[in-house]
This record gives C-alpha cells, structure tokens and sequence, in this order.
C-alpha cells in the first residue's frame, strides 16, 4: 500500500482567492502532483465533471451557493439558492446548465446563468422531503446509468453532533415520485455505482464503513447489504465523506479531519493507497480532463481557527491531482 504525502506549501497561494496561477505540489518519487483550481470556499461538496463542456460543477454547502468552473476559459460561475444548505447538484440531461439541487428538504430545479456576476437565477421548488421531520437537510446524491437520482439526508443537529438513524436515503424517479430505500441512516454520504452497475456501493458516514448492495439497474432497486471496507480497521482517522470510482473498479474515498483520500480496493477492502493532501477536511472527489485521468477534489474551511487557515492555505479550495495514472468514469445526469 502506497503512502503519497504533499508536504510543500507556499503561503503565497493563500492570498489568491479566484484561479490560481499554476503553481503545482510535486509529491514525493516523482509522482502525482497537487493543483489549486479555485477558492476559497467555505465547504465544498459534490463535484462532477461535463464532459462535453471541459467544466465541472460542486457546490458550497454552507454559503448555498452551486457553481460551475470552465476549466478552458477559467471561468467561475455561482448561484445562491434560498431554499437553504445545498448538498448536491446534479446536471439534467440533455439541458446545459439546469440542475437539480438538493437544498434544504428542497429538491430545486436551477437554470444557471451563462456568466459571473448574474443577479437573476430562474428556480424552481420541484419536490420536498422529510415534511414530517424536523432538522434533516439534503446532503449528497448522484444520478444512475438510466437517469433516476439516488440521495439521502443528514439527520438533525443536537450540540454539534448529528442525532442517530434520523435520516433516510432516497431514490427519486423522472416523474418525481420519492421511494425510501433505507430508512434510520443518520448521514448519508458518498455513492457510486460499479462498472457493471450490479452494485451500489455507499457510506452512511456515522458508521465509518462502505457498504455493498446488489443493484438491479432496470428496476431501479437495491438488495444484499455488506460492508466492503471499515476504516476502524486501519490506521487511517477521519470520516468517510463522498467517493468516486476508477475505470478499474476501485474506489476514491474522501476523508474529511483526515487529511487526504484512501484509494481501496471492493472486492478484497484493501487500502491500495493514500494521497495526503495539505488540507485537513477533504470532502469528495471526481475524475475530470480530456482522458478522465484528473481527479478533481472539494474540501472545506469550515469550522478551521485563523491559526489553522494560516497553516493550511488551501482549504476551502477546489484541487486536482494529476499523474494518478488511472482514469475515472463519465458522470450521469438526471432525466427529467
């Protein structure tokens, strides 16, 4: 099992807040290296890459703010969406630039502008969860192969601490209709689906595992819970936040207060390796580029002392990390 460390910082990075100037970590024996792409944010989550438009968009969680980055033009592009802490976005298929954004107990649709400084944004209040329970938001979510939008919540918050099994994970169809798939999930986290699609793997992160389930792609349905990985049978601290997977099957799994991103195996639930990075809360992550072969990864400032931010100049920012040597898998969009 590989350990790559970053452990080059310049302070000089922290005083750019938008597109940073190129200025790369080379991570030790020649390997993978570290970029700044954009930031600061305060938490950043659900990154996904559009292909065909080289951009890829994630959201600010707490600032309520979704955004895209067109990494040709290096052009950032935000909205604020009212409904409240945005969890999610994903793209709608076949419309470039609308998405469907978990805010709230929300599930908006947002029709994002075209250029920075935009003062109007056409939304639209098209479900709402959890009516019965108070203090679940949306947290993160992802499309299938055909087009239905799997995600769950976060349960209510009791003295900084999440409150158990208050939550639920959900599957939402084209037509809107919601089917709970699991219910007493206290804070639904990262999803993917295998190369097979016969499989949905998944972290509810208060259980510090992955878990494994049959997916029937047709019906839409999950079965057969296992755990393919337990991070308190490693060495690794943290809690496990969003994930993506590789074209070779394995996983890329974010470690928010760990410091960096396990790459593990499924089948065996062996660390194939750590990249640690010079932020303390990665939250998750996505292949991206011409070959898939970036990997794209949010984190947060949330919650960090100002000695903390002087330590740790780049979180908040949207990084990407190249020289991985693997390639990632194209994002699904949500049929609507």
């Amino acid at each position: 099992m590989k350990h790559i460390i970053c452990n080059v910082l310049l302070l000089a990075l922290y005083l750019g807040f938008f597109v940073h100037d190129g200025e790369t970590f080379v991570l030790p024996d020649n390997g993978p290296t570290i970029e700044p792409v954009i930031g600061r944010f305060i938490h950043g989550e659900s990154p996904a890459w559009h292909h065909p438009s080289q951009e890829f968009s994630f959201v600010d969680t707490i600032a309520q703010k979704v955004c895209t980055y067109h990494t040709r033009r290096e052009e950032l592009v935000c909205a604020v969406i009212q409904n409240g802490p945005v969890g999610f976005a994903v793209p709608v298929s076949n419309v470039p630039g609308k998405f469907v954004v978990g805010s709230g107990t929300d599930l908006v649709l947002v029709h994002m502008p075209h250029y920075a400084g935009a003062t109007r944004i056409n939304t639209e209040t098209l479900i709402t969860v959890d009516v019965k329970t108070n203090g679940t938001r949306w947290n993160d979510a992802k499309a299938d192969s055909l087009g239905r939008l799997w995600g769950g919540m976060i349960g209510p918050e009791s003295n900084e601490r999440v409150i158990p099994n208050k939550a639920a994970f959900y599957r939402i169809n084209s037509d809107l209709t919601l089917q709970v798939e699991l219910p007493n999930v206290t804070n639904s986290n990262g999803l993917v689906w295998n190369l097979q699609e016969d499989t949905l793997y998944y972290i509810d992160s208060a259980t510090h595992q992955v878990a494994a389930f049959d997916f029937d792609s047709i019906r839409g349905s999950i079965s057969n819970k296992r755990i393919v990985f337990d991070l308190e049978g490693t060495s690794y601290s943290g809690t496990l936040d969003g994930m993506t997977i590789d074209a070779s099957g394995n996983l890329w799994i974010a470690l928010y207060n760990g410091g960096g991103i396990l790459n593990v195996d499924p089948l065996t639930g062996k660390i194939i390796q750590f990249v640690e990075f010079p932020v303390s809360k990665v939250t998750s992550c996505t292949f991206g580029g011409l070959l898939l072969d970036t990997l794209y990864v949010t984190t947060s400032s949330r919650d960090l002392s100002q000695q903390e931010l002087r330590d740790q100049p780049l979180a908040g920012f949207v990084l990407s990390v190249k020289g991985l040597g693997v390639q990632g898998i194209p994002s699904n969009s949500f049929n609507l």
